[in-house]
């Protein structure tokens, strides 16, 4: 009967969601019980003391890329998983951008595929920070025991020496 306030209507809400919507949303506020948990609190603490541009997490199960979204960081989470179902799960994961990466034997060709990703689609430049959350050994589900900072194009450029065998 009354459509056009219906539309008006709606659109009044749809425009006030996107403007606050995400504000709302609060984080799950819980003390971790795993080591995964309080490495991923851990770590988003440190990004936001660094002005990290982004939170980067290797999950091979997604666990540690879901437990990072809980807390609803402030900074832009990507989770790099090397099975493309685990990837698939993570996209209705709040705040999680995925990408598939290949299993890699040594932490430092994770730091390779961070920087590639970052510098390839123009997400990050070159000595921007980014923390990464990693388990050791790589390729191993429920080891997350890792937290780095990391500068954009370190282990590219082979600036560290890590880095300088590792490609």
């Amino acid at each position: 009967k009354y459509p056009v306030v219906v539309v008006q209507t709606m659109a009044r809400i749809i425009e006030s969601t996107e403007e606050h919507g995400l504000e709302r949303i609060a984080p799950i506020h819980t003390k971790p019980r795993t080591q995964g948990g309080i490495i991923t609190l851990a770590a988003n603490e440190v990004a936001d003391f660094v002005e990290a541009k982004f939170l980067c997490v290797f999950t091979e199960s997604g666990n540690s890329a879901r437990r990072l979204s809980r807390l609803r960081p402030k900074i832009p989470m990507l989770a790099f998983a090397p099975d493309p179902a685990i990837r698939r799960r993570m996209a209705v994961t709040w705040g999680i951008q995925s990408t598939l990466v290949e299993h890699v034997s040594h932490t430092d060709r994770m730091f390779l595929q961070v920087d590639d990703y970052l510098l390839a689609n123009d997400l990050a430049k070159v000595g921007d920070k980014v923390v990464v959350i990693s388990g050791s050994p790589p390729g191993i589900e429920g080891t997350t025991n890792d937290i780095r900072i990391h500068n954009v194009g370190d282990a590219v450029h082979g600036k560290a020496p890590a880095y300088q065998n590792a490609g």
